[in-house]
């Protein structure tokens, strides 16, 4: 696994808004389980398939992060708006999902007094992979049963994380998941998940 940063507009002497480049890959010289094909090319939805998956040997993923100040408070050291964006790509055959995309906002300091407080805005997606989706929709066809699966499984979230003592922080939370599980059957239940919505409430006291 590796990983390299840039870094622009960092330090107490630097004049513009600070941020931060990461490209990085991974790599696993292990066998993976193809998600379509048994060993002799058959679907492995199919009655005939052995039901042995087709190998592969190593598997890897390429991401990229972007994490860059885009607005600073006027007069401030700390306050202002961030953005961050992660892509990150995987081989569609022997994974579950070949592409993930995360990305949102945070505002530091977005009420006046509040200059410790944090308001974000995100969303997660999920892709799930052709393979994947094939081999579900071949579970249909050779079965007369099942839902197809989804493209993807996203998250959205709005959150606020308040500084009410120096010591102890409150942070409500709220997320809207679509296509929870993606459609894909589990051992807990053979029915698609309905969408949801969710509220938290996460607290943290430091000594």
């Amino acid at each position: 696994m590796g990983e390299l940063w840039h870094l622009v507009n960092q330090g107490d002497n630097a004049t513009g808004l600070p941020g931060t480049y990461k490209l990085g890959a991974r790599y696993d010289s292990g066998n993976f389980s193809d998600r379509l094909y048994d060993n002799t090319g058959q679907s492995l939805a199919s009655p005939t398939s052995t039901g042995q998956p087709q190998r592969h040997s190593g598997n890897y993923a390429i991401y990229g992060i972007m994490d860059q100040l885009v607005w600073r408070e006027p007069g401030s050291k700390t306050g202002g708006v961030g953005m961050f964006l992660q892509v990150m790509g995987s081989p569609g055959d022997c994974n579950l999902s070949n592409l993930f995309i995360e990305g949102g906002l945070n505002w530091i300091g977005p009420f006046a007094g509040r200059e410790n407080d944090t308001l974000g805005l995100g969303a997660s997606y999920m892709a799930i992979s052709p393979a994947a989706r094939r081999f579900g929709n071949g579970v249909i066809f050779y079965t007369g049963s099942g839902t197809p699966y989804s493209g993807n499984k996203t998250v959205i979230e709005l959150t606020y994380q308040c500084q009410i003592a120096p010591w102890s922080t409150l942070q409500p939370d709220l997320q809207v998941v679509v296509n929870p599980g993606a459609n894909i059957p589990t051992a807990a239940s053979s029915k698609p998940l309905k969408n949801d919505l969710i509220a938290g409430l996460h607290t943290s006291i430091m000594f």
